[in-house]
């Protein structure tokens, strides 16, 4: 299982290589036991759901100049239960919840 990292908050990342079918039940198994997820950017088999960008919006230059300052991006997420959209936006590089009257920090000031 070379090219997997483990972080304090059990998101595992892999790097783009398919694993060998056997592994696939393991690596299963093994983010079940630790209450983990597993995020590649890449087809994996018999994965549990999946995510697309379906749009995304920038906002913030001008004529040539200034700064992104926000963004917004659909993600369509598909898995057992169907598909469903969801539209996430970032202000000043925070994530702008509108269930949450504060602002996540995702990028350092």
């Amino acid at each position: 299982m070379r090219g997997i990292e483990r972080d304090p908050h059990r998101i595992v990342t892999v790097a783009h290589k398919l694993p060998r079918q056997g592994d696939v039940a393991r690596i299963a198994a093994r983010l079940r036991e630790h209450g983990a997820a597993l995020v590649v950017t890449h087809e994996w088999p018999q994965s549990e759901s999946t995510f697309r960008v379906t749009a995304s919006r920038w906002s913030g230059l001008g004529d040539g100049f200034g700064a992104l300052e926000d963004r917004e991006v659909t993600v369509q997420a598909q898995d057992r239960r169907g598909v469903t959209s969801h539209t996430v936006h970032f202000a000043h590089g925070s994530l702008v919840d509108p269930g949450l009257a504060k602002l996540h920090r995702l990028v350092p000031q």
